[in-house]
């Protein structure tokens, strides 16, 4: 829970002094924050790589890896429609297209915009986009709060299906911190297929 509230903390600096106009503002271009993700994902591989059994890693890999993407997909891209029921405006395949993002959230709010645009118009998409936006960072945002006690009650493939799509990157650092190095194919795998389902997922649901 310490590491969590430290997250908290940097997150919120981050804000702060970002409102507060002292940070350069070519230290806010998106590829100021793809540079440093980069970084952040080859830490991770000089750790794993160092450890001396990143072959044997990999050999425990099997069939089940693959599966657990499936699941995340379908529980939730199911429960968001479930959602939908306590929210009066949104509908069941609009919901649905919301929960196909699974946590990447740039893709899934662009895809939903620029297909509800022309059905519903600019105003209505925006917010359909928007919506997609937000759910998508709270997803990946309350993952790496909630990382612990993820990793505690629902084990390691609990804290990957929680992470989403980010389980490949964004996430990976708090997967192996929680889950051990032995989940970091299980989290890869996880990540780069659903990276694969969500264009696929979004439209479809996007059609009704």
């Amino acid at each position: 829970m310490k590491w969590s509230l430290i997250v908290v903390a940097v997150f919120v600096f981050g804000i702060l002094l970002t409102w507060s106009g002292v940070v350069p503002k070519g230290l806010l271009s998106a590829d100021t924050s793809t540079y440093l993700l980069y970084a952040l994902v080859a830490l991770v591989g000089f750790e794993i790589g160092s450890s001396g059994r990143l072959s044997v890693i990999f050999k425990e890999v099997d069939y089940r890896s693959f599966l657990l993407p499936l699941g995340v997909a379908v529980s939730s891209v199911c429960f968001a429609g479930l959602a939908c029921l306590f929210i009066g405006w949104l509908s069941w395949a609009d919901g649905m297209a919301l929960g196909s993002g699974m946590g990447y959230y740039s893709l899934s709010s662009m895809i939903i915009t620029g297909l509800k645009t022309p059905e519903v118009g600019v105003r209505m998409a925006s917010k359909l986009g928007t919506l997609a936006l937000l759910v998508n960072i709270f997803r990946e945002f309350a993952t790496l709060c909630l990382a612990p006690l993820l990793r505690r009650y629902f084990d390691p493939y609990g804290l990957v299906a929680s992470a989403g799509v980010t389980s490949m990157d964004v996430l990976l650092p708090s997967i192996i911190k929680y889950g051990g190095k032995e989940i970091m194919p299980v989290a890869i795998i996880n990540g780069v297929m659903l990276e694969m389902m969500v264009p696929f997922l979004v439209t479809f649901f996007c059609m009704f």
